[in-house]
């Protein structure tokens, strides 16, 4: 992580939660950790995509067989349960593969998969588009922009992440 909480106790017995550190070699030596994580990231993407493309499954299971799988995969299977950096890894990846994934259905067949996609889907029906084979070449306009509206809006997920990481931190030092 880029910043550790550790616990301090006070005279009293009480603990509470110290500053946050921040520096340039703890965060590149956390990148260093989570580069070593990679195999695990695939194995939850592609597990996370190939459950969100199945009808009605959404992110809960493609995250539960991503974490399973891994803990499977692991070395040290024990840490995992105890904030072992493959944990977390695995069941994420899924999670925002099973998301992208999710979209493949609904485009396609007009079955949402997952609930997100559902409402994306009432939207589309009250534009008065059809989802289904036909859109992609009836609508193609709408599907270049959705497509590129995705692009967009990782973009900026990234840039309004990196702007309020101060909002954050301030969040970790409140009691």
């Amino acid at each position: 992580m880029l910043w550790t909480i550790e616990e301090n106790t006070k005279a009293g017995g009480k603990s509470m939660l110290s500053e946050p550190t921040i520096s340039f070699q703890r965060t590149m030596n956390n990148l260093r950790e989570l580069w070593g994580t990679w195999k695990t990231m695939l194995i939850g993407s592609f597990l996370g995509y190939f459950v969100g493309i199945l009808p009605a499954a959404g992110a809960t299971p493609s995250s539960l067989i991503a974490y399973g799988r891994g803990k499977q995969m692991s070395k040290e299977p024990v840490k995992y349960g105890d904030g072992a950096v493959e944990g977390v890894v695995a069941p994420e990846a899924a999670n925002n593969a099973a998301s992208t994934g999710s979209m493949l259905p609904m485009l396609t067949l007009g079955i949402p998969g997952s609930p997100t996609t559902a409402i994306l889907l009432g939207g589309m029906v009250i534009w008065g588009l059809e989802p289904g084979p036909r859109l992609f070449t009836d609508h193609k306009e709408f599907v270049w922009g959705l497509i590129a509206s995705l692009y967009a809006a990782n973009l900026f997920a990234v840039i309004l992440n990196i702007m309020f990481i101060p909002a954050f931190i301030w969040v970790l030092k409140l009691p």
